[in-house]
């Protein structure tokens, strides 16, 4: 709709009805027009309150991105309707009035200073000194999409009914010996033999017939549906992109390098010697004889009684050095030994062996490289104001081509992507901007929509149109015969190997031990391992089928269970008994969860009764006007 918008308003009758328009503004005034619009339509009446549309979709909205920012998958939004995402916002909605109408029912009321305190304990809010930052509030609810007048309204609400509803769920307290029976229950642990028939190990599965190919696809046509794909025309730039457009002057190359000649610059080194003495007297006996032309170590030994006196310090730089060795030892020359020098630590001779010129990078051979950073540290004021023009020339009507013609930027075209970036070939579709943002917008937009401008990391930024939308559709089997033909196959696979364990399992309950069976019939055998009913042993990785069965069984006892590669067998060996005494803390912790649970059970029954209490109307056809599911 936008984009017809702004094509229309390029025509000589979209000129002729501004002049008509702004006539009538002369005129009559604008007050009639504004009264007479049309309203926004009402999903649902909460005893008196009103849902309308635009907020319930704004709420939608806001949820739905939260969701894929959290879990990192893109939901369409046909598919989140689909799912009754939409009337789960509805219900939450209606609960919360419900609740709020009670609270003023009730006369209770949040004052002013209470939000104040609120927002100030908020760590949310509050910037590096600790306390509350309003420019840190700001930013917080514009990542929301939250106003802060809608924000504010509804801190007062939810501390209303938490105040309302804290007092009807305080008092509940979880019985303790419900929380030790059902610690029992939930840490016995029970240790098993495991193997695995695996899926590799079925050999030569058949072919399916053509009745039979027929049946299975019939039978599970869900397993083939195809995802819904969408053609998307999108303007990315990049700050790459814009490069080639920032010119650097000569005087800032100059000044740059200026700037980072340390970067450039390669220190002096020396490679150096050390020996420490606990007297003068000893040191300016060292430093004579190594004068006097003795080796250094053999000074040392000689004045110290002992080998291994001479401290290699090795290659260092000035810095490294402390400051009361740090000149001696640069102003030596290699291969002539220092006069005592005094520190903390005693008294030092010193022994440069090597010395290591400084060196500094040449400004032409960096120059490339100075200009390349100073356009990085340039691009993206030129990309914010790139993506400023951009913006005024879609919001003056100018198409999404014509608008990167007029700025020299190129619209790409992706044919077809589903929501998880993959092209109908399977492979990632190429040329996707950044999909933990692209993707999800894209599949939010319906078709013919363009985004507004949306940036990314670095300045970078891109708007994108929905150009078509191609429906999840089934296709048919001779579309997809191949596929079908390989997944009856894997099915078939599944069968025979869920067939070998259960006659392993009969076998092994009838009296043959676990490692005949495991030898005779060749198992990949696992590590066993203990398990509770809620926690499995990562080194025997049984399938949560099977660890259910483990607490039926008696030991001795065998079952199997299906995992992702094979069916595992497990022939219980030894059980162990919980006991809540050893573990207050873990008691402790169950007794919350229950009582949480407990208190949530209470607010669910609140809330039917809310249910009866208030009268409470959902416009269906509103409803589905306002998420309608997209077909091509």
């Amino acid at each position: 709709m936008l984009q017809s918008m702004r094509s229309y308003s390029r025509s000589a009758v979209a000129v002729l009805m501004f002049l008509f328009l702004i006539l009538t503004f002369g005129a009559w005034g604008i007050g009639d027009i504004f009264r007479n619009r049309t309203p926004d339509p009402v999903v649902a009446d909460v005893a008196g309150t009103e849902i309308h549309a635009a907020v319930l979709r704004q709420r939608f909205n806001q949820q739905l991105e939260q969701l894929q920012r959290t879990t990192g998958t893109t939901i369409p939004l046909n598919q989140a309707i689909a799912l009754n995402f939409h009337r789960r916002i509805l219900e939450g909605e209606i609960q919360q009035l419900m609740r709020d109408r009670l609270s003023k029912d009730y006369g209770l009321v949040i004052s002013d200073d209470f939000v104040r305190r609120a927002l100030s304990q908020d760590p949310n809010f509050r910037g590096l000194g600790g306390t509350f930052d309003p420019s840190m509030y700001a930013r917080v609810l514009q990542g929301a999409g939250m106003s802060e007048q809608t924000y504010v309204a509804d801190l007062k609400r939810n501390a209303g009914v938490d105040e309302l509803f804290g007092s009807m769920t305080g008092g509940i307290v979880a019985p303790s010996d419900y929380a030790e029976l059902l610690y029992r229950y939930r840490q016995e642990k029970r240790v098993a033999d495991t193997a695995v028939v695996s899926f590799a190990s079925i050999k030569n599965v058949r072919m399916p017939s053509d009745e039979e190919l027929k049946t299975y696809y019939e039978a599970n046509k869900s397993k083939f549906v195809l995802p819904e794909y969408r053609k998307l025309n999108f303007i990315y730039v990049k700050a790459d992109d814009v490069l080639g457009e920032i010119a650097v002057t000569p005087d800032k190359l100059r000044e740059e390098y200026e700037i980072r000649l340390n970067e450039f610059t390669t220190p002096e080194t020396r490679d150096i010697d050390q020996v420490v003495l606990d007297s003068e007297d000893k040191a300016n006996a060292l430093a004579d004889a190594v004068q006097k032309g003795k080796a250094f170590d053999a000074a040392a030994k000689e004045v110290l009684g002992r080998d291994n006196a001479v401290i290699k310090l090795g290659v260092l730089k000035k810095t490294d050095l402390p400051a009361g060795l740090a000149d001696p030892a640069f102003d030596l020359k290699p291969g002539v030994v220092s006069r005592p020098i005094r520190t903390a630590l005693g008294w030092h001779v010193l022994l440069v062996n090597k010395i290591e010129a400084k060196t500094v990078k040449p400004f032409d051979a960096v120059k490339a490289e100075l200009e390349q950073a100073i356009k990085k540290q340039q691009a993206p004021d030129r990309l914010l104001s790139l993506s400023a023009d951009l913006e005024k020339q879609l919001n003056r009507g100018a198409s999404l081509e014509d608008a990167a013609a007029r700025l020299g930027v190129k619209v790409q075209t992706i044919d077809a992507v589903d929501a998880s970036g993959a092209a109908p070939s399977g492979t990632p579709a190429a040329g996707l901007p950044d999909a933990k943002k692209f993707l999800p917008l894209a599949f939010s937009q319906r078709k013919g929509e363009e985004s507004g401008i949306e940036e990314i990391a670095n300045g970078d930024f891109f708007v994108l149109r929905v150009a078509d939308v191609t429906p999840s559709r089934t296709p048919e089997l001779a579309e997809t015969k191949n596929k079908a033909v390989a997944a009856w196959q894997q099915d078939e696979t599944v069968k025979l190997a869920t067939k070998k364990a259960e006659e392993i399992v009969t076998k092994l309950n009838s009296g043959t031990t676990f490692a005949a069976v495991v030898r005779a019939d060749n198992l990949e055998v696992k590590t066993a391992g203990a398990v509770t009913r809620t926690t499995n042993d990562p080194s025997a990785n049984l399938p949560p089928e099977l660890v259910n069965k483990l607490f039926t069984l008696k030991p001795g006892a065998a079952a199997s269970g299906a995992m992702p590669n094979g069916v595992a067998i497990a022939v219980l060996k030894d059980v162990t008994p919980a006991d809540p005494a050893k573990d207050k803390p873990g008691v402790d912790k169950l007794t919350a969860e229950l009582q949480q649970a407990m208190r949530g059970e209470v607010l669910t029954a609140f809330d039917n009764i809310l249910r009866r209490r208030y009268t409470i109307k959902v416009d269906e056809a509103v409803l589905a006007q306002t998420f309608p599911v997209e077909t091509r």
